[in-house]
């Protein structure tokens, strides 16, 4: 997964950063170590407590943090020269008024990445952790959270080409080579699930959700877990938008 956004960030000046839905900051570290360099990050969330940890997390002097709706960003357009979302497109209620929020916010030449799971999946044992993200989403959901199941890979850039870019370059990661029977990737798999039916009590179709969960268990022991693909897609508009 490292290589995978040093391939599409390492080639480049970030200049004035944004991150939208930072979370804990996760995606910041990995855009300050990918990016060939960068002036300046912003991560912006929601969850003041996530907020919390992503400071904790990065205290340079360079990096910072603001509460913000990523639907209705607090900044000028054209305050920064890269836009960046990473796996939380699916988490959205409406992608394309953020996605036109952070176009608008960069400045004419600038670039946008987003970065997002997909469900086109190639092998069994990714197609587990698949089922299980989907199963997660449908429970969080009837609990009031936005979570939709992932998009195919089609509709992530179906979304971004609907920006109008110059041009757009995408990369693909596939988790193909680690070991689907690794006993610790099965163990934190069966943690998220334990998750998942928890939050799920109380709803009309538990019975249903526990015997698709047992379902997935099943699969551990036949044919392992592989993780989701994901994919990164990094557009611009050099030469082709105005201020």
């Amino acid at each position: 997964m490292k290589d995978l956004y040093r391939q599409a960030l390492g080639h480049m000046d970030g200049g004035r950063v944004l991150d939208v839905a930072t979370g804990g900051g996760k995606f910041v570290g990995t855009l300050g170590r990918s990016l060939q360099s960068y002036a300046q990050i912003m991560g912006i969330d929601l969850s003041v407590r996530a907020l919390r940890d992503a400071q904790r997390a990065h205290p340079g002097q360079e990096i910072h943090f603001l509460r913000m709706d990523a639907g209705r960003l607090g900044f000028r357009d054209g305050s920064f020269d890269t836009a960046c979302a990473a796996k939380s497109l699916h988490h959205w209620p409406d992608p394309p008024r953020i996605l036109d929020e952070m176009v608008r916010v960069i400045k004419p030449r600038g670039r946008l990445v987003v970065s997002d799971m997909h469900r086109d999946v190639e092998t069994e044992p990714q197609r587990t952790d698949m089922l299980i993200h989907h199963l997660g989403a449908e429970v969080h959901t009837f609990r009031g959270f936005t979570h939709n199941k992932t998009y195919s890979r089609l509709q992530i850039v179906a979304l971004i080409e609907a920006l109008e870019p110059c041009g757009l370059v995408c990369y693909d990661w596939y988790d193909t080579s680690s070991d689907p029977m690794e006993p610790e990737g099965i163990r934190k798999k069966e943690r998220i699930l334990d998750r998942i039916l928890n939050d799920a009590k109380g709803m009309p179709n538990y019975r249903s959700i526990e015997k698709r969960a047992t379902v997935l268990r099943q699969r551990f022991s036949e044919m392992g877990m592989q993780s989701e693909p994901v994919l990164v897609v990094v557009a611009e508009w050099r030469g082709c938008r105005t201020v």
